[in-house]
């Protein structure tokens, strides 16, 4: 009996060794051969993962408005050339951000103050690959690139006449008009709608020592509105302002210091896919705290005072800071004056590489 077993046991190792001698080299036609199995092979042959064969190094240099680029063998250093238009702090803060978002690792980034160069920085870091990459940024001295910097216009509209809508539209750039769109005659809305390049925004009254009862018609919103009732103020307003792109403060310096007021206009305009303009020039202003919390973009910036210079000083100042930090803004009541100046910086903006345009554009590439 025992005899017997021994004889089933290496019968079966025998045929199990032989299966394996036959089945290997031929493994694929057999599997072929079996449908389920055919099919599932061929689903698994035909699913790829996708990947990027465009190296990194070339993508960063898409991103960037480069005049030249070169590489040096000997210093393994790559030297690109930067148009004008932007300093270089922006320009590292840019390429800093782009290289985080795919997942490579700053190791040093620094200014550099070479003779004969108008402003450098080194940049050296590892991609997501791991392969360490070395940089050195200049700007052109004399090359400026398109467009490679933005400032946002707008005017405070109060009235409209034949005269201000020819001229407005003789301007020809895009720019953004405020309206606090609350006891204005019908024909106000016709004419802007005239306005070919015309961004509208909410300019809306809220809580300020400077409010005055002649302003009630006006729908102020104030601190001891409840949220339901700002919610109406702000949704009767995009209605009669259905284009309008985001909502600024008109007075309100004593609205953006108070926290629940605030919570309930950005939860509407949130709602309504608006941003928001913080004009009070208040230094206790909690918008920015608090802007954090919702998925808006919102900003401080000034408006002109005429307390506090005059329109070309005020314009010349933002000319500047568009050069040096990529984006500003000027906001202007609306005059034959005042349309005059910006077709005057024209010229000067587009030497410059500024593109002059709405507010909503510049908002839209600002943190």
């Amino acid at each position: 009996m025992n005899k017997m077993k021994h004889i089933i046991v290496l019968f079966c190792i025998t045929f199990i060794l032989t299966a394996i001698v036959y089945f290997f080299p031929h493994k694929d036609k057999i599997i072929s051969s079996i449908p389920f199995l055919k099919e599932t092979t061929v689903v698994a042959d035909s699913v790829s993962i996708p990947v990027d064969t465009i190296p990194y190094i070339q993508r960063l240099k898409e991103s960037l408005p480069l005049v030249k680029s070169s590489y040096s063998e000997r210093r393994k250093k790559y030297l690109w050339i930067l148009g004008k238009g932007k300093t270089i702090p922006v320009y590292l803060i840019q390429i800093q951000k782009h290289i985080q978002e795919n997942q490579g690792h700053i190791l040093n980034m620094e200014e550099l103050f070479l003779p004969n160069t108008f402003q450098a920085a080194s940049l050296i870091f590892t991609d997501r690959l791991g392969d360490t990459i070395s940089i050195e940024l200049q700007i052109s001295e004399n090359i400026f690139s398109d467009n490679i910097s933005k400032i946002g216009v707008a005017f405070e509209v109060e009235t409209l006449s034949s005269e201000l809508i020819t001229k407005l539209n003789e301007l020809d750039v895009s720019y953004s008009i405020l309206i606090t769109p609350f006891n204005l005659p019908d024909p106000f809305y016709s004419q802007i709608a005239q306005l070919q390049n015309a961004e509208p925004v909410l300019w809306l009254y809220m809580e300020s020592e400077k409010l005055r009862s002649s302003h009630h018609q006006k729908s102020p919103i104030r601190i001891h509105h409840t949220e339901e009732k700002i919610e109406e103020v702000i949704e009767m307003a995009k209605k009669k302002l259905p284009n309008a792109k985001g909502v600024t403060t008109r007075y309100a310096e004593k609205a953006v210091e108070h926290r629940n007021l605030l919570n309930a206009i950005f939860k509407s305009i949130q709602q309504k896919n608006l941003w928001f303009l913080d004009l009070t020039e208040n230094r206790s202003s909690l918008v920015n705290e608090i802007c954090k919390n919702y998925s808006i973009k919102c900003k401080q910036i000034s408006a002109y005072s005429e307390k506090t210079s005059t329109v070309e000083d005020y314009i010349s100042k933002n000319l500047r800071l568009a050069l040096r930090t990529g984006t500003s803004y000027i906001i202007l009541p609306l005059t034959s004056k005042n349309i005059a100046e910006i077709e005057k910086i024209k010229e000067k903006a587009a030497s410059q590489g500024t593109e002059i345009t709405t507010l909503s554009n510049v908002i839209a590439v600002t943190k």
